[in-house]
């Protein structure tokens, strides 16, 4: 008798499952893969976003608590001038800022520039370089001061610096934040960057013309 050793295991084999099935699992496995990855990216970008906003709102929160009802005082340098020259003083009243929207805020401020002297609301773009707030103003015109008016200008803790420009006059400037104190006004001598100032500066084909008695009298 021959046994079933001799001639192999004739016992029923266990079926290999399809090519297909397989495929199947593994794209049902892929696809569910991807929709938790992507609910955990999403999940993580809310965070993120409203990480960035909670900040975003204390910076502003900051900035407006930093520059009310406060005074900058400092100087200012105009170029082309001789640096032997004693420094200019200037001085800026603030009663407030406040975001407008996007990277707008309003500046409510004392502005004395000439012979004019007013409180205006000047609506200015202000844009963050990580913590610390600049004015960006290119070729802006503010109310009653005219136009071409250029500045960038950083507000750090207590201090503040940056450049200025009016039409072809311009300079440096820098100083100090301070608060204001009840009742405080401002000095009647104090000059702001590019007012009498700018008469110094004459461009080459412009000519002096003759004093007059009424020119005279200040």
């Amino acid at each position: 008798m021959i046994s079933a050793i001799e001639f192999g295991d004739f016992s029923t084999p266990s079926p290999k499952p399809a090519r297909g099935f397989v495929m199947h699992r593994f794209l049902v496995i892929l696809q569910v893969s991807v929709v938790l990855c992507s609910s955990m990216l999403s999940f993580s970008a809310a965070f993120a976003d409203e990480d960035d906003a909670e900040v975003t709102a204390e910076r502003q929160m900051a900035f407006q608590e930093q520059m009310a009802n406060v005074v900058m005082i400092g100087s200012f340098t105009i170029d082309g001038q001789s640096d032997d020259k004693p420094l200019k003083e200037e001085r800026y009243e603030i009663d407030s800022v406040s975001h407008l929207g996007s990277n707008l805020w309003i500046f409510t401020a004392r502005i004395k520039y000439g012979n004019i002297d007013t409180k205006l609301p000047i609506t200015v773009p202000v844009e963050w370089a990580g913590d610390t707030p600049m004015v960006s103003l290119t070729n802006q015109t503010l109310p009653g001061l005219g136009e071409a008016f250029s500045a960038r200008v950083i507000f750090y803790e207590k201090r503040y610096a940056g450049t200025w420009q009016h039409g072809t006059v311009g300079g440096h400037m820098f100083g100090r934040i301070e608060k204001k104190s009840p009742g405080e006004k401002e000095p009647a001598d104090e000059k702001t960057p590019g007012d009498n100032e700018k008469k110094d500066v004459q461009k080459p084909d412009q000519k002096s013309s003759p004093s007059t008695p009424s020119s005279d009298k200040k």
